[in-house]
């Protein structure tokens, strides 16, 4: 099941980059993905790296979603789908990491909804 189209993803995008200074954006963007591929990333980089592989992410539930354009208002759009799909039995969902934060993230959607979210370590 496809919650969202990738022409809507595009679009949401879009209008949220439209709102930044583009130099600043794309500069941040390209000194990054350097970073990366001189394996010389910022300390910062590799601590959420490390938080990610060990699964001690802070997803800050307790805080409201700082923009609802890219997260709250898809979440509700999906809501009923995602539910009712998930209610069928086992299900996959793959979404990107911020989806998952804050109180309007995924996570704290389904176990408002009575779900039990836990952490599963790949092999």
């Amino acid at each position: 099941v496809i919650l969202e189209k990738k022409e809507k993803q595009f679009e949401v995008i879009r209008q949220y980059t439209s709102k930044l200074n583009d130099k600043f954006y794309t500069r941040s963007i390209h000194q990054t993905l350097k970073r990366i591929k001189e394996k010389d990333p910022l300390p910062a980089d590799c601590k959420m790296i490390k938080e990610y592989i060990s699964f001690k992410l802070d997803y800050y539930f307790n805080q409201d979603c700082p923009d609802a354009q890219l997260s709250s208002a898809r979440h509700e759009s999906w809501k009923n789908e995602f539910l009712a799909n998930l209610s069928k039995g086992n299900t996959f969902v793959a979404v990107g990491l911020f989806h998952l934060y804050f109180k309007c993230g995924l996570i704290r959607m389904l176990q408002e909804n009575g779900f039990t979210v836990e952490p599963v370590k790949l092999k």
